[in-house]
């Protein structure tokens, strides 16, 4: 027993007792290493096997930065306009 509490409400009295429990402890048999960075993502367990998984993040972030650029140079009109909505890579026409 780790605790033990007497609590008085509306005339009532609760005993409340709170029990500890040892835990064993766990040892790890392998571990897995992942490193995120712009231009990739690689997960392995040593320097002999591991995997590259190439990302396009480079990519997004230039194109967002382009449209951050067109929406604060033309800030009321570049949703409307279609030759402003034009220059974004990713914004696809309406139709």
């Amino acid at each position: 027993m780790k605790e033990a509490r007497l609590v008085a409400k509306d005339d009532k009295a609760f005993l409340e007792v709170v029990f500890g429990k040892q835990l064993k402890k766990v040892e790890p048999k392998s571990s897995v290493a992942v490193d995120i960075d712009m231009g990739e993502i690689v997960v392995g367990r040593d320097d002999i096997n591991y995997v590259r998984i190439p990302t396009r993040l480079e990519e997004v972030h230039h194109c967002k930065s382009l449209a951050e650029n067109l929406q604060k140079k033309y800030q009321r009109r570049w949703r409307e306009n279609k030759r402003i909505l034009a220059r974004f890579p990713f914004f696809p026409p309406k139709g």
